[in-house]
């Protein structure tokens, strides 16, 4: 593509994540303001990648702008809002990744929190109990050697970058998931870039929770969800409705999964 200061990336590799990549990719657009652009079978044949999502560590070798927002096939935008305003260039921007297990599996998200409308507090997880996702949280450690605290954690189904200052990173990520961390077959590339932020010191900035949000159980969300992060296995019908055209456009998707 033309280069351009800013551009939304997103992948979508096979049935049903290249019909999904499009319609996020519209939706972003919609939302935003911003082009979008989708990587696809033709990028991940080339790419010698073991899975489409890790094309993400090589996002700009795709794409020719100097600011990127990335996002997952799976990640849908319900709301306006304005990526270029959000934080300074030198930070990686996300939400914080699903350590809680109020977010994931239980689903008990709180709408009018501060931590949901909120930049999140850093605040130590380590000493919880019931509190935090251990299992996720240690199999993740353990299979990248991580010593980042989990609160540092970030999701990667929704960043913003700058060429300037996180394609080190991106390239770090990309060395460690080819060789010493690896591929992980639940988490992919996850481990790989958690461990990147951990070994350059990256500066972190926490978005908060509406831009993220994981969604499994519910089909209605309120009006402050900025992010929808569907899990594709658990929303069978939306699949099904996008592949027989029956949602085509953004507001078809903003109609089905927010409430009026």
């Amino acid at each position: 593509m033309s280069h351009t200061s800013i551009v939304g990336v997103t992948v979508g590799v096979g049935a049903p994540y290249d019909q999904l990549a499009s319609m996020a990719a519209l939706c972003f657009t919609k939302h935003t303001g911003l082009p979008a652009v989708v990587l696809g079978a033709e990028e991940f044949t080339g790419s010698q990648i073991a899975h489409p999502a890790a094309l993400r560590l090589r996002l700009f070798d795709y794409v020719d702008a100097d600011r990127v927002v990335y996002f997952d096939a799976d990640w849908l935008c319900l709301r306006d809002w304005a990526p270029t305003a959000i934080a300074e260039l030198s930070e990686v921007v996300a939400c914080r990744d699903f350590i809680l297990a109020d977010e994931w599996p239980r689903q008990h998200y709180q709408f009018d929190s501060k931590g949901f409308l909120e930049e999140p507090d850093d605040v130590p997880l380590e000493d919880t109990c019931d509190i935090v996702r251990h299992d996720y949280i240690n199999e993740v450690r353990q299979f990248g050697a991580i010593s980042l605290p989990i609160s540092k954690w970030i999701n990667t189904g929704m960043l913003i970058l700058t060429r300037e200052h996180h394609s080190t990173w991106l390239r770090t990520a990309l060395e460690l998931y080819l060789g010493p961390v690896g591929h992980h077959t639940v988490y992919y590339e996850q481990p790989a870039l958690v461990k990147a932020i951990e070994l350059l010191d990256l500066p972190i900035r926490l978005l908060p929770r509406r831009f993220n949000v994981l969604a499994a159980y519910e089909t209605k969300w309120p009006g402050s969800v900025v992010g929808l992060h569907i899990k594709v296995k658990r929303h069978h019908e939306f699949i099904a409705n996008l592949a027989a055209g029956l949602v085509s456009r953004p507001d078809h998707v903003q109609a089905y999964f927010q409430a009026q």
